[in-house]
């Protein structure tokens, strides 16, 4: 047995009782590798300490804790901030009407400029073109406004039978 795998089983054997062949291996190994019986006395000094600290730790009961909230909260007592069990009617009217008002702003906006006042104006030939290009030709055709930073890509099958 090499040292990689009795680590191996020194870390499984803290999980599970090895198997006798494997708990017999384990040992012959131990008994002429201080390397790997350095790592099993550290591990196990690391399970006791674990274990006693765990032994140590007070765990309080749930249920007295719950009650114990509970009647500072029906007393209004304790550290935490309170909240108000009613809420003024100026951070109600805030709240509800805060949306509201944003509404009516944006609609107000485009109430004011209009129909005719989008990026395009109500005639179409001052914002459209129109490009005439070869039908039997198959390469797309790409139009960049630079006005407007539209671009206006063109792109058909070629006709079966040509090439």
């Amino acid at each position: 047995m090499n040292c990689r795998t009795a680590l191996r089983m020194i870390s499984s054997e803290r999980d599970s009782p090895l198997d006798v062949g494997a708990r017999a291996g384990l040992d012959a190994h131990m008994a002429h590798c201080t390397t790997c019986r350095r790592s099993r006395e550290i591990l196990q000094a690391a399970a006791a300490e674990w274990r006693r600290r765990d032994a140590s730790v007070l765990v309080p009961d749930a249920d007295a804790m719950a009650l114990a909230v509970r009647r500072e909260i029906a007393r209004g007592e304790g550290d935490g901030p309170r909240l108000e069990k009613r809420r003024s009617w100026w951070s109600v009217g805030l709240w509800m009407g805060l949306p509201a008002l944003g509404a009516a702003a944006l609609a107000i906006v485009l109430w004011t400029r209009g129909p005719g006042a989008g990026p395009f104006e109500s005639d179409p030939a001052g914002w459209t073109q129109f490009v005439e290009v070869d039908a039997a030709a198959s390469a797309p055709v790409i139009f960049v406004d630079e006005a407007s930073g539209w671009v206006v890509v063109w792109a058909g099958e070629a006709e079966p039978g040509s090439s």
